[in-house]
């Protein structure tokens, strides 16, 4: 039955969303319906049909139905991206003399007819070896999307300080370089930064996210140092630093009960600091700090954590009893293996 609730409560969502992508601005539409959906308390179900929600109000926003022709300068801007892009067969649509606001891959305001949203996935034919400058040309633009295009390299562009409308920014799967930008710290409305799976370098900037229950997703990069300690002061929906080369400590992370962060993965670190007493969300639902240097026993209060499904504590330095009461009772002995002496259900015995 609440499963069925949460799905019930899901799908209101979407519909709601849904009819607000005709009344207005899409780009903002689905910033605001991602967060929605985001802070719902989910099911172990639901996460997929939040995927496809996300999927169809940002590819909702390209659809091309625009009667009103868009901003000059915008155009400009979008065919020197095409150009820089090499022009793939994916932007054939993008013709000088046509409305930009009907291409394929950019979305518009109903009412002013700037680009305010700009996608692009699996771009065929990408020859470029930097991410295209103009893409800074664009001041209005509220949703980034750039996916998937492995030869996509270089680092990102200075230009891109200009976008103080941002609030969207999905750069993820390609082969950028350099450094996180530190002046992501100055784009006001930036709440979801997603830079995984490409080859970012150096130290976590502080600050790159700002408002309410942001996402911050850099996994699967090449970063160092410490993680700023100020992201212990963020209410985060999504924190993953995961597949990076990070050192120092991350027990600022788990310092309040009551914060609505849902989703926690530090894995495949060199993180070392002492779990035992860690504040955990009581919301969490995932947990990954695998492959670390952690020290100290498996938090206690997990045991009251019953919106948790993955947990994973393997490869650390954790030693003495697993609690087995309330929700622990869902983990098997994959969230525990490799530890230096843990020990109890589901895990051999302790010896006493």
């Amino acid at each position: 039955m609440g499963r069925w609730k949460d799905l019930r409560g899901t799908l209101i969502a979407f519909l709601c969303c849904v009819s607000s992508l005709y009344k207005g601005n899409a780009a903002h539409t689905s910033f605001i319906c991602l967060h929605a959906i985001s802070l719902r308390e989910m099911s172990p179900s639901t996460p997929t049909l939040c995927g496809a929600l996300l999927f169809f109000l940002l590819v909702s926003s390209s659809l091309p139905a625009a009667s009103f022709d868009c901003d000059a300068g915008d155009r400009t801007a979008l065919l020197k991206i095409k150009k820089g892009l090499g022009n793939p067969r994916q932007l054939n649509s993008w013709f000088p003399a046509t409305n930009c606001c009907n291409w394929y891959h950019v979305g518009c305001d109903s009412q002013s007819g700037r680009v305010v949203s700009l996608q692009l996935s699996d771009t065929y034919g990408v020859v470029a070896d930097k991410v295209p400058a103009a893409i800074g040309d664009l001041p209005l633009l509220q949703v980034l999307a750039l996916k998937n295009m492995p030869g996509l390299s270089g680092p990102i562009p200075r230009s891109f300080a200009k976008l103080r409308y941002l609030g969207v920014m999905l750069i993820k799967n390609n082969s950028i370089n350099g450094t996180i930008p530190r002046f992501f710290s100055n784009l006001p409305e930036l709440r979801v930064i997603d830079l995984s799976d490409n080859k970012f370098t150096g130290p976590i900037p502080p600050g790159l996210s700002h408002g309410e229950t942001p996402l911050l997703i850099l996994r699967n990069n090449l970063l160092t140092g410490e993680i700023p300690a100020s992201y212990g002061d963020v209410e985060y929906t999504t924190f993953d630093v995961s597949h990076n080369r990070l050192t120092g400590s991350a027990s600022f992370l788990f310092k309040n009960r009551s914060r609505s962060t849902f989703d926690i993965s530090l894995s495949w670190n060199q993180l070392v600091f002492d779990i035992t007493e860690a504040a955990l969300p009581v919301k969490l639902r995932t947990l990954d700090v695998s492959h670390n240097r952690i020290r100290g026993g498996v938090p206690k209060v997990l045991e009251d954590n019953y919106y948790m499904y993955h947990l994973n504590l393997s490869y650390n330095q954790l030693c003495g009893e697993i609690p087995t009461a309330g929700a622990m009772e869902a983990f098997g002995a994959e969230s525990f293996l490799h530890n230096k002496c843990l020990c109890g259900p589901p895990l051999p015995p302790c010896r006493h």
